[in-house]
Formats: structure tokens, C-alpha cells, sequence
């Protein structure tokens, strides 16, 4: 997510948008719950078999996750192999009682000041109504499938008017490709928001404008704890309060992302991003603060920062989240905590 999320490592149902989810028995959200985690595919070096997403599967249902957001197929064009490594995916799933969103293609140079130019927009999109036209008919009747996620993160800055008008431009074509490949799915897309308040400029608004005009039917938006910030907390804080209560009148449905991660210094703006896991203590602090806002949450990312091969901190994490049942019971014993990663 954003450059974090893209080196650490991505929309609600309500019945006028999202029909063909509701015979997925995942597709039933559980309101102010963490109901689900981002989760990267695979690279070609290392495909995960059938079997290991069974494992990964088994784990994520003993945790109360019921829904994955695959971030992406392709990122700077690897591997090739994507629709074999999806295809063992699908195969795990197809008797489970998951939900999958299937991201698309993604490029590093997103992050970069050149990307909201018109031409290279237009490559982003050919690339990723490339890679879903190659895999619809595997995904189209697949029961876990229930839609897209577009991991182009997006946030409400002032842009100049032909970046806003291009960058819309390329969630709307998007948006609307995907839904002539499969009738009746989801498009989903993702946010945050670092930006300090800006005279005069209205985040609530573009975001709002964004969706509704693209035809986003759920918007991941990322709660800002694991990161460092360049704007107070409380600044996102009342975006997301503020979108929680507007999103849903516009038929898009708001999903919160916890982030699981605390992000090391990066040294400089062009360091490759690290993060270890959060405590215990922050992350059901950031759980029970967002259930106030009756808006489904989604981890970032029990695989990378809440399973025991990642290290004792992140095993100490994921076991205190089973423990309380996802933040839900009154464990307080915050203190036990492993040193490291």
C-alpha cells in the first residue's frame, strides 16, 4: 500500500451493487470486525502450492478472517506465471468459505511525481485490463471470486486540474473494462491520506467525486498508524469519520485497513521501506477505535506481520489476536511482547 505497502508487502456489500456476492457465504460482512487481510500472491522465484494456501487458509479461518485482497498479479511486470500461481489459489479456495478480491497489475514508478502524467496512465491501464482479460474466465463463475481490486493507491491532494481529470479518467475506463469482463462483480480500490489540510481543498469531496464517478463499489482506506507520517493522525482520523458517513449513501461501501506494521526509519525518501510488527497493545487500540465508525476492517497483512515464521514478534502478535478473538475479548496482557521481528 502506497510505498509502504508496496515493499512490505490493495469494495459494502450492499444488495443494489453487489448481487452476485451474496451467494458467497463469505460475502456477508461483519460489521466493526476485522473480517479479512491483504495478501500477496507470489513472485515467480517462489509459487505457493494448492496445498500452502490450504495451510495459509486454515490459519486465516482460525483467526476470524474470512476475506483476502490479493494486492496484485503482476508488479513491475513479474512474474509471468501469474494466471498458474492464481490458478493454485482457486483451486485451495473453491471449498472454502472465503471471499477473494483479485488485484491486477501494478508498477514502482506509481509513487514516483511522473506517474498522474496522461500517457503514462494510459500504459497503466492497457497493462491491467490486459492481465484481467488473460485470467476473467478462470475468476468469472469461480464461487470465492466476488471482484477487482485496483491497487493503484490513490490520495486526496491537490493535483493540478489534468492530473485530477487524467487520474479519474483511469479509475472510471478501468472501472468500467472490468465490469464488462465480469458482470456483476465488484471493483474495489484503496486510499490514505499524509497530506496536511490545504486551503480551499476538500478531501471528502474528491474522494466522494472519485467513486461515484468511477463506479467504485468499496473503497479500502488505510488508517495511517504503521507509517511515518508527514500529518497528524487526526487529520486522516476525520477523513475516514467524515467518508464512513458519506461513502455508504453513495452505494460504495467503506473498509478500514489495520495496519498490522510499524515502519523503521527509512533513512531517506528513496530507502526501501521496512517495518516490523506492531504490539499487541496498538493494534486492538486501533481495532476498537475505528468499531465506533460500524465500518468492516481488513488487516495489512497477517502474513507479513502476524504468523510465528516471520519471527517471535510477529508470532507473539498473531497469537495474541487469536487469543482475543481478533481484539474482541477483554485479554489485557499487552505487556508480553518479543523482542525483534
Amino acid at each position: 500500500m502506497r510505498r509502504t505497502c508496496l515493499m512490505a508487502i490493495s469494495t459494502l456489500l450492499m444488495t443494489t451493487i453487489g448481487q452476485s456476492a451474496t451467494s458467497n457465504p463469505a460475502a456477508s460482512v461483519n460489521k466493526a470486525a476485522v473480517d479479512g487481510t491483504f495478501q500477496i500472491l507470489a513472485d515467480e522465484q517462489a509459487p505457493r502450492s494448492k496445498r500452502a494456501w490450504q495451510e495459509l487458509m486454515a490459519e486465516l479461518r482460525e483467526s476470524g478472517l474470512n476475506h483476502i485482497v490479493i494486492q496484485w498479479l503482476q508488479f513491475d511486470g513479474s512474474p509471468n506465471n501469474y494466471a498458474d500461481q492464481l490458478e493454485a489459489l482457486l483451486n485451495a479456495c473453491r471449498n472454502e468459505p472465503l471471499s477473494l478480491m483479485i488485484g491486477l497489475s501494478l508498477s514502482s514508478t506509481w509513487w514516483s511525481e511522473s506517474s498522474l502524467q496522461t500517457d503514462r496512465l494510459q500504459q497503466e491501464l492497457a497493462d491491467n485490463i490486459q492481465v484481467a482479460t488473460s485470467v476473467a474466465s478462470m475468476l468469472r463463475d469461480h464461487p470465492c471470486f466476488i471482484g477487482w481490486y485496483i491497487p493503484h493507491e490513490a490520495e486526496a491532494t491537490a493535483l493540478t486540474e489534468q492530473q485530477d481529470a487524467a487520474l479519474l479518467q483511469f479509475y472510471s475506463q478501468l472501472s468500467k473494462a472490468l465490469k464488462r469482463l465480469t458482470p456483476g462483480k465488484l471493483v474495489s480500490a484503496s486510499g490514505y491520506h499524509q497530506s496536511k489540510q490545504i486551503d480551499g481543498f476538500d478531501p471528502v469531496y474528491w474522494w466522494r467525486n472519485l467513486v461515484e464517478t468511477a463506479g467504485i463499489d468499496r473503497l479500502y482506506f488505510q488508517d495511517g498508524r504503521g507509517v511515518i507520517r508527514l500529518a497528524p493522525l487526526a487529520v486522516s482520523d476525520k477523513l475516514i469519520q467524515e467518508l464512513a458517513k458519506v461513502l455508504p449513501h453513495r452505494r460504495t461501501e467503506l473498509w478500514i485497513v489495520i495496519e498490522a506494521f510499524e515502519q523503521l526509519d527509512p533513512g531517506s525518501q528513496d530507502s526501501e521501506f521496512r517495518a516490523i510488527a506492531t504490539t499487541p497493545q496498538r493494534l486492538c487500540q486501533q481495532v476498537q477505535q475505528m468499531q465506533s465508525l460500524a465500518a468492516p476492517m481488513i488487516l495489512f497483512t497477517f502474513a507479513d506481520y502476524m504468523r510465528g515464521p516471520i519471527g517471535s514478534r510477529a508470532a507473539d502478535l498473531g497469537e495474541h489476536w487469536r487469543r482475543t478473538q481478533g481484539c474482541r475479548s477483554n485479554h489485557t496482557d499487552y505487556d508480553h511482547q518479543a523482542p525483534g521481528r
